[in-house]
């Protein structure tokens, strides 16, 4: 047979082969619906009524013992007020010592510690109206529905922490009136005229409070700082902030650095940042507000890269593990002239 010779099935074999392609479609056909017995899908209405009676059971008692089970994780575990777990009872807590951290702002983005600054440039334009919303939306937007105390730093602690706990009371805060006047004042763009200003907040975590140094032996900076005064150490969480290394604190000690806190006009010190005692525990009072520490930043060297480490002091934090950055953040300044 040549090569180009196409093969013909011969017609029987090709008969018998529609012959199987048609009864294996009639037979399909039955299958789905058969006349003769009235079944679809090989199933009479009896049959399928049978099964699908016993799925609705079936499914709708697994869905009410899901629905049972996580109602009841919900209402033992999370509350609208508090966490189950608190303090030393928390995940925190079992993984390390129950340990704030600190966040700053401006953040362009959040995975930056970069605050690039140039006088009257875009940029600059940017880290103000970064600080501008982060205030806004997590202290002018909050509604002061809970009680608030005014003259705190003239009460009795343990008389406050009581209102705290029974009246879902908490301390005024108000950062306009601590930056009014200063050289970080908004109504001044925050006095980036000069050099940034960076705010600092200790994390909030549910009913954690700071155990105050008794003196200044355990105390890890210079008493000078705090020009000796006990009642500073014992009554704040201290906050500072240097180089990490020692060519940065080289170029910050050419610049001026000042703090400003509660009660910093009052006491009339911005050598170190203060957060007062009476803010803390943090128990989810409706409007509470935690206190700030702004740093303002002024005349730093120019065309300089700055490793600022900035650390929060109390007998209960840790600030020496730089690894995981507990009790402290790690902030980047670049001044371009």
């Amino acid at each position: 047979m040549d090569k180009n010779d196409v093969p013909v099935t011969h017609p029987s074999k090709l008969r018998q082969h529609l012959d199987s392609v048609v009864k294996n479609a009639k037979s399909f056909q039955k299958f789905l619906l058969n006349k003769e017995t009235n079944e679809f899908l090989g199933r009479d209405g009896l049959s399928w009524a049978k099964i699908t009676f016993f799925y609705f059971i079936f499914y709708t008692a697994l869905s009410s013992l899901f629905v049972g089970y996580l109602a009841i994780y919900v209402s033992t575990t999370i509350g609208n007020d508090r966490p189950k777990y608190v303090a030393e009872q928390s995940t925190m807590a079992s993984r390390n010592s129950l340990n704030p951290g600190l966040g700053f702002r401006p953040q362009i983005d959040t995975e930056d510690m970069l605050i690039f600054y140039q006088q009257n440039d875009e940029n600059q334009e940017k880290l103000t109206r970064n600080l501008d919303i982060f205030l806004a939306k997590k202290y002018e937007s909050l509604s002061q529905t809970g009680t608030i105390i005014d003259d705190c730093e003239n009460q009795d602690l343990e008389e406050l922490r009581k209102k705290f706990r029974n009246e879902s009371a908490y301390c005024q805060y108000d950062y306009k009136r601590i930056l009014e006047g200063t050289s970080c004042d908004p109504a001044r763009d925050y006095g980036y005229e000069s050099g940034p200003c960076v705010l600092l907040k200790l994390n909030k975590i549910f009913e954690w409070v700071p155990e105050p140094f008794e003196t200044f032996e355990k105390f890890p900076l210079d008493s000078s700082l705090l020009l000796n005064r006990t009642d500073l150490l014992t009554n704040n969480v201290i906050v500072s902030c240097d180089g990490e290394y020692p060519a940065d604190q080289d170029a910050l000690r050419q610049a001026k650095i000042s703090y400003f806190s509660a009660n910093s006009k009052i006491l009339s010190f911005e050598k170190l940042g203060l957060l007062p005692n009476y803010y803390y525990p943090f128990l989810n009072q409706p409007g509470y507000k935690a206190p700030l520490v702004f740093i303002h930043f002024q005349n730093i060297p120019q065309n300089q890269l700055i490793l600022v480490l900035c650390k929060a002091y109390s007998a209960n934090i840790d600030s020496e593990d730089k690894i995981n950055l507990r009790g402290m953040v790690r902030l980047q300044l670049f001044e371009k002239n």
